[in-house]
């Protein structure tokens, strides 16, 4: 069995495999779709409901207090609304933004010479996780629906930690994706002279 380090190492050779321009492309279009239509439909729809109160996952952090106010203001049809909007869409987002950032990184690591050195292949994984903890938050943002009324102050702050953890990852791949660039551009620049 191999372990944790085989597992990174596989998962980047299947990066660097796949990056290709047109499956960035494809994942981009996917991610601008879900994004930039798709939720802030919902969002939209979720503040009609609730009287202007927005989603907890847009928010960089919030206090238990801070989320239970927010399932109350919800109310029931609100509450329903986040919930399937946290379960369908918003779990296809991360998907989606997490494969095109570390697809789009490991194409431009490629396009800047050895994707190995060039760029260094922690960057691609950094979107990997970006995705993985808003799924987490999804989760655990749906577990306060479903249980509302019921609150649990816990669980309230471990879906605040998963908001706060993944704005971070979000931010450290989008310097990920501007490193990558950056060397991508460097590289082309210099083949040019």
């Amino acid at each position: 069995m191999a372990g944790p380090r085989g597992v990174m190492w596989a998962v980047v050779a299947h990066l660097q495999s796949r990056a290709r321009g047109r499956v960035v492309l494809f994942f981009m279009a996917v991610s601008a779709l879900l994004g930039g239509v798709v939720l802030p439909a919902g969002s939209a729809r979720l503040r009609a409901l609730s009287g202007g109160v927005g989603p907890l996952d847009v928010r960089p952090f919030y206090t238990p207090a801070q989320a239970y106010a927010a399932l109350a203001a919800y109310g029931e049809a609100g509450r329903a609304t986040y919930r399937t909007g946290a379960l369908t869409a918003d779990m296809a987002f991360p998907l989606a933004y997490a494969l095109f950032l570390s697809l789009a990184v490991a194409w431009l690591c490629r396009r800047a010479g050895d994707p190995d050195v060039a760029c260094g292949w922690p960057l691609y994984l950094v979107p990997l996780v970006a995705g993985a903890l808003d799924v987490m938050e999804n989760v655990s943002v749906a577990a306060m629906l479903w249980r509302y009324p019921k609150f649990s102050p816990a669980l309230a702050w471990v879906a605040a930690a998963f908001t706060a953890m993944k704005w971070v990852a979000v931010a450290l791949s989008l310097g990920a994706l501007a490193v990558a660039a950056w060397r991508a551009a460097k590289a082309a620049w210099a083949s040019l002279h």
